[in-house]
């Protein structure tokens, strides 16, 4: 019986075929880590363990149905719990913005803290490349945050604010961060 399959050569398109293959499987062993996931519609963000500075007490910032981050020198924001997060080198948050009232228009600002206790020392900002420009809901994300450095810690918080000192309000309707629970980088050489 003679041999149909004979390869001579492995083709271009047989490597590139298992390439291919491969990258869009060797996902399915790999996901992501709940850091956390807050809607406002489900509870109010004090029940989370965070804590808001309302500076700007024209307006509160649980508005039942979203956060409200007033602009202003200062302006409100909201800080975390301590989440530990010392396994990871990264984190994504992902957040449904809005504006609220009228002015200039805002990203959201999320500042990372490893400090201990009560204390919030931001060592490293990070803005929103999305800014809302209406009271409809945008996504405000993906915004990866790499570990600062010394990396993350099992008492890193998180602040968010309005990158505005006069203007629109910025309305928060969720904040979802997740973590990768492998390495997800392939790289062929």
């Amino acid at each position: 019986m003679k041999n149909i399959l004979l390869f001579k050569k492995p083709s271009r398109l047989l490597f590139w075929s298992f390439a291919l293959l491969f990258s869009l499987t060797s996902h399915l062993g790999w996901g992501q880590t709940s850091i956390f996931s807050y809607t406002n519609t489900t509870a109010s963000y004090t029940s989370t363990g965070w804590t808001g500075t309302n500076n700007v007490a024209t307006n509160t910032i649980d508005r039942s149905s979203f956060l409200l981050l007033d602009a202003g020198s200062p302006g409100d924001f909201i800080t975390t719990g301590n989440y530990d997060l010392s396994n990871y080198s990264y984190v994504v948050l992902n957040v449904q913005v809005a504006t609220f009232d009228t002015g200039s228009n805002p990203s959201l600002k999320v500042e990372v803290s490893s400090a201990t206790g009560t204390t919030f020392t931001s060592v490293a900002s990070y803005t929103s490349s999305a800014t809302p420009t209406s009271s409809s809901y945008i996504a405000g994300g993906p915004i990866v945050i790499p570990a600062p450095s010394g990396g993350f810690t099992s008492t890193t918080k998180f602040k968010f604010s309005n990158t505005i000192t006069s203007g629109r309000g910025l309305r928060i309707q969720s904040l979802n961060m997740v973590a990768p629970t492998q390495a997800t980088n392939v790289t062929f050489s």
